[in-house]
């Protein structure tokens, strides 16, 4: 199958680092889900292989700017899901430049930096914000208030959100 597999989800298993290694033999896989795993910056030194790898979804792991590095070997990524992660502005900035075609997707932390009037990564054109309403419970209060245009006044998801955090309380089906 390594031959014929183009789409791996992996995401929200106990896959590790370690597991990683067999992903080297996947030559043409495009798409690969890795969101709310157990990896880090080892695992990614894995994918460096993967010619072909166009979607790559990193949500929810602990990847730094250390791992962002060993994805410039990627050529041909063109969407990178970093929300939740321990990226930072110099770090996206940085794989930008070497990944100028790329899309990075850093959450809904970007829209709530433009709410607040804060420094955001607007100056670089290919990251987007992620649609906020895709990231709460439907019905929930945090839902209800995106769909007015507003933010949820909930103290509880005032703290969330504050701390770049979906309340869980509000929103229990994340």
């Amino acid at each position: 199958l390594s031959e014929q597999m183009t789409w791996l989800d992996l995401s929200s298993t106990s896959i590790t680092d370690t597991g990683l290694t067999v992903l080297a033999n996947l030559q043409n896989l495009t798409r690969l889900h890795l969101e709310r795993t157990r990896i880090s910056n080892a695992g990614l030194t894995h994918l460096k292989t993967l010619k072909h790898l166009e979607y790559l979804n990193l949500y929810g792991t602990d990847i730094n700017d250390d791992g962002l590095r060993q994805l410039t070997k990627l050529g041909n990524l063109k969407t990178l899901y970093l929300w939740q992660t321990g990226v930072t502005k110099e770090g996206v900035q940085f794989l930008q430049q070497n990944l100028p075609d790329l899309k990075i997707n850093i959450g809904w932390e970007q829209e709530l930096e433009k709410v607040h009037g804060q420094s955001n990564l607007d100056s670089t054109p290919q990251v987007i914000a992620h649609d906020l309403s895709t990231l709460f419970d439907s019905g929930s209060c945090c839902f209800k208030a995106h769909q007015e245009g507003k933010t949820c006044a909930h103290l509880c998801c005032v703290k969330a959100t504050q701390s770049g955090k979906v309340c869980l309380k509000c929103n229990p089906g994340l």
